[in-house]
């Protein structure tokens, strides 16, 4: 894009160590059975417990045929081996008696069977996490340094005659003074305007005795269904988008929180389009993604109005945006205008964070790419269809002067 662009282009770092990473969460709320579950339209938000045991193998070894590793010297000797049982019994007992419970979120999108337009409808989780790590996190930033240099485009490769262009590449660096990576779910509820919503406490570290300073952030995750914005925008896959509200406060004098930050686990396989830019390559998987506009005013900032993502004559057609559908049909977009960072450089999960203490966005769950996008569309907005008279045969001409 030219310099004159009020949409930055997106830099990309691959390969590089990850400076946010996902922490560890405690369930504090108790429930009933291995599992909390809500429903909210087509969607099932819940928390579920999956066992841990703690194995405690000092030693043992295994032979080729998966049973314990038996000493030559000793094999006939059936005292020995009795005794070797006994053990191997005590150490199974021990084991089914250290059983840790480890929590993790799961959003799924439930399709209504006599709606879909697929043959065979599945749940599609939208968002969700591993056993044990968190899926929300704040940060304390002293600064942010968001910085531009000119690159020089060497043009098209197989065309000898392209000419060479430059472009601004943008970089963001974040300054951490603090990461609170440590998530407690305290409680889960039900709103009474149909809100689902998570409340606990974040934390950097914990104390010898395995509790938070008392001054450790709070934070509260609320869930409700999202619709389109007027009846020209309906699609009646609305059902299948899922609105989240994230805010943090608080935290120690000198460490206030003022980033937010969400996980997502994602499987290997997964790949990522989207984010409104011609990226070097069209999955993002691998990539981190810094996602940021200016406004006219003012070299770099937030775009506080959507309008003023715009383009000049001489940029180009893209334009940054904090959106992304996935290979397997499910798609996230931010209402936020700060900017924003999504890392997707590990093959297990994705990070997404926020410069400012609360994020605001839309899960959604389609059947396919095509389905998300509709949807997507049905609630940002589409273009009005062309005239009637555009699809007929003919020729359209055009005129442009100055």
């Amino acid at each position: 894009a030219s310099s004159s662009s009020t949409g930055l282009p997106i830099s990309l770092r691959r390969k590089a160590v990850s400076t946010v990473k996902p922490g560890r969460l405690f369930l504090r709320k108790q429930i009933l059975g291995d599992a909390i579950t809500f429903r909210l339209g087509e969607f099932s938000i819940g928390i579920a417990l999956t066992d841990y045991r703690e194995e405690h193998n000092h030693g043992s070894e295994k032979n080729g045929n998966g049973g314990p590793e038996v000493d030559k010297n000793t094999a006939a000797d059936a005292k020995s081996q009795k005794q070797k049982r006994q053990q191997q019994s005590q150490q199974s007992s021990n084991n089914k008696n250290n059983v840790t419970k480890l929590p993790s979120l799961i959003i799924q999108h439930i399709p209504d069977i006599t709606n879909s337009s697929a043959s065979h409808p599945r749940n599609k989780t939208v968002w969700s996490s591993r056993p044990g790590i968190n899926f929300v996190g704040a940060a304390s930033l002293s600064s942010l340094s968001i910085s531009e240099s000119t690159a020089a485009n060497s043009g098209n490769k197989s065309r000898p005659t392209a000419a060479a262009a430059t472009y601004n590449k943008t970089h963001v660096q974040e300054n951490f003074t603090r990461q609170y990576t440590i998530q407690t779910i305290d409680a889960i509820e039900r709103g009474p305007v149909n809100v689902i919503t998570f409340t606990g406490r974040l934390a950097h570290e914990l104390n010898v005795t395995g509790e938070m300073d008392p001054q450790s952030p709070h934070y509260s995750l609320a869930f409700q269904m999202e619709y389109g914005q007027s009846q020209e925008n309906h699609y009646n896959g609305k059902k299948k988008a899922l609105s989240f509200h994230l805010q943090v406060w608080g935290g120690p004098e000198g460490h206030a929180v003022n980033q937010s930050h969400i996980f997502l686990h994602t499987p290997p396989d997964e790949a990522f389009f989207g984010f409104g830019h011609r990226l070097g390559s069209p999955n993002a998987k691998g990539s981190e993604v810094h996602v940021l506009h200016r406004g006219m005013s003012s070299p770099h900032g937030y775009a506080g109005k959507p309008s003023s993502c715009q383009h000049s004559i001489s940029s180009s057609s893209s334009c940054a945006i904090p959106q992304f559908v996935t290979s397997t049909g499910r798609a996230l977009f931010l209402h936020n205008y700060e900017p924003s960072v999504f890392d997707l450089r590990s093959p297990t999960w994705l990070g997404i964070r926020t410069h400012t203490s609360y994020a605001k966005g839309v899960l959604i769950g389609g059947e396919s790419i095509l389905d998300a996008l509709q949807i997507y569309t049905s609630i940002r907005g589409r273009t009005k269809p062309l005239p009637g008279w555009t699809q007929r045969n003919g020729v359209i001409l055009g005129v442009q002067g100055g």
